[in-house]
């Protein structure tokens, strides 16, 4: 049972879940179908567009650029070929691959917007590193939501009197500083692996989870009625200025090999802004990548007819000894790119007709509390299966979920499957960066999956979720531990000793919908009752979700 009171959200735990869900088209794959869409010459049709308020912002900023225009029968039409609208009026962020993609491209279209980024979903390190590439043409500031258009001009109302993390908060912030991750960024900007062997991973877990064993669950401290999450966002005008193009090509010959990774920038995120401004420029590019990650700005690229060529050099799915071989050349300095993008000077893309898939962060959601949940029985429609973007289903099928692809398809170049997942019991896994590179949000319901399984899961690699303007790993690994999960941290993860059931907690979403998915199946799949809080981040991104979970735990169909 669901129940909906203003920004928090009541959750008690289901019996099982039964019928087939009803998944939204992805809106980071539809946003960068949109960007292509602007790039080709001629009318791109856009089919399956997610319909939630996140997505509506972001088509009506594409209608400000003047690329977008919505048709008498409701769909939305992208009329490429032309040079975007510069303007005063903000563009919306909310994604850290929709900031570095919208950046590259609107710096090689030489388009000065300002970009309202929400600092709860973009981290730090997003724009610290987008700083370096595109060199910002001013100083980031901090304005108001409401002025941007980004949140109504209203405090969003107490939900309670008791903050369960009140005490964990205060010893982060004691450790970190007065300035938040995002903010350090941002004065970084004005101013301006091998991996551990089986014995060190043993070592630090054993560690973690002795510190779990006898860490107390921490006592609720009152506290005063804190300002809304997204109060406050940051505005970072975007522009081409001489040193960017050079920052482009970091090795200074136009079609020189680029590796991102010899100058300590993210792979996956620097590969965004570089490929987007040189679709965007014309240029050509040639770009090797040391590990495995999402994929869909190339794909798409190449669905538009772009003259790209990707080159995957990649252990086959399985072949452990091949993997291990691959680590100790890495370590030994070595390895040989993993992933190759060549994108030949002049690209010229096609307007096309392109179906989105479905979201597979809501899809990863609803396999996971399917598995969780006895006696569930469901169907999911439509749902990516490249290794590249459904990371977090393999991981779980790694664990023992009963994953079922009951059809398969290709469309679009995508590979696209009917599942049906059914309950079954988890087991406790190791997972470092090659185990889960074709995941992002879906790390925290890796988490959640962890604590139900049987025997420990070490998750590393994810430090990433510590540089938003929030600490989210250290967020929900404390309100995990308030719920009873026996959890310790590591300096680039977690470890997770798992049991079956768990009683009822409170979950704050920290404005982050991959945040308030994991607090959500935690909430269904636990004894009592549970609170989200903040549940307004939630709704925004998946609109009916509640409704449709509501649904499926009564058997009904969705």
């Amino acid at each position: 049972m669901i129940v909906v009171e203003d920004a928090s959200v009541e959750i008690k735990r289901s019996k099982r879940l039964k019928g087939q869900p009803t998944l939204q088209g992805d809106g980071l794959t539809g946003f960068q179908a949109l960007l292509m869409g602007a790039l080709a010459e001629g009318l791109t049709r856009l089919e399956n567009l997610p319909d939630s308020p996140w997505f509506r912002d972001i088509l009506q900023d594409f209608a400000r650029l003047g690329y977008a225009q919505q048709a008498l029968d409701g769909q939305w039409h992208i009329h490429g070929g032309s040079a975007p609208v510069s303007g005063e009026e903000p563009l919306r962020v909310r994604h850290e691959a929709e900031l570095l993609t919208l950046a590259g491209f609107l710096a090689a279209k030489e388009c000065h917007r300002p970009l309202a980024i929400d600092p709860a979903c973009v981290s730090g390190e997003a724009m610290e590193l987008l700083g370096r590439i595109l060199k910002l043409t001013a100083s980031p500031t901090l304005v108001k939501a409401y002025e941007v258009g980004l949140a109504q001009n209203a405090a969003i109302p107490a939900l309670a009197e008791v903050d369960e993390f009140a005490e964990e908060n205060a010893r982060i912030d004691a450790g970190e500083g007065e300035l938040s991750p995002s903010m350090e960024a941002l004065r970084r900007m004005e101013a301006e692996g091998e991996e551990p062997d089986e014995n060190e991973m043993t070592e630090e877990a054993e560690k973690a989870t002795s510190e779990a064993d006898g860490a107390a669950t921490p006592a609720p401290v009152p506290i005063e009625p804190a300002a809304p999450a997204d109060a406050f966002l940051m505005e970072a005008p975007i522009g081409l200025t001489p040193k960017a193009d050079t920052a482009l090509h970091p090795s200074g010959a136009a079609v020189a090999l680029c590796k991102p990774a010899d100058f300590g920038w993210d792979e996956y995120q620097s590969k965004l802004a570089l490929l987007s401004f040189h679709l965007a420029a014309g240029k050509p590019l040639d770009i090797a990548l040391s590990k495995g990650g999402p994929d869909w700005l190339e794909t798409l690229a190449a669905q538009y007819g772009g003259p790209i060529k990707v080159e995957k050099n990649e252990a086959p799915e399985g072949d452990e000894l091949a993997r291990r071989i691959a680590r100790q050349m890495r370590a030994a300095g070595k390895s040989e790119p993993q992933t190759r993008i060549r994108l030949a000077a002049g690209a010229k893309l096609q307007p096309v007709t392109y179906t989105i898939p479905s979201d597979i962060g809501l899809a990863s959601a609803y396999c996971l509390a399917a598995t969780l949940i006895k006696g569930s029985d469901i169907t999911l429609e439509n749902v990516p299966l490249n290794p590249s973007r459904a990371g977090f289903i393999s991981a779980l099928r790694r664990m023992g979920a009963d994953i079922e692809v009951a059809s398969r398809r290709e469309r679009n170049g995508e590979g696209l499957g009917l599942l049906r997942v059914r309950s079954a019991d988890l087991f406790g896994k190791r997972f470092a960066a090659e185990n889960h590179s074709g995941m992002r949000d879906e790390v925290f319901l890796l988490m959640v999956a962890a604590a139900f399984a049987e025997g420990e899961t070490i998750l590393r690699d994810i430090e990433h979720l510590r540089k938003h303007d929030r600490d989210l790993l250290k967020g929900f690994t404390a309100a995990l531990k308030s719920a009873g999960v026996e959890i310790g941290e590591i300096e680039d993860g977690v470890v997770i000793r798992g049991r079956p059931d768990y009683d009822g907690s409170a979950y704050d979403c920290m404005g982050h919908p991959g945040l308030a998915l994991a607090g959500l199946v935690m909430g269904l799949k636990s004894h009592g009752s549970s609170t989200l809080r903040g549940a307004q981040c939630l709704d925004g991104r998946y609109p009916g979700l509640l409704d449709q979970m509501a649904a499926l735990a009564a058997g009904d169909k969705a």
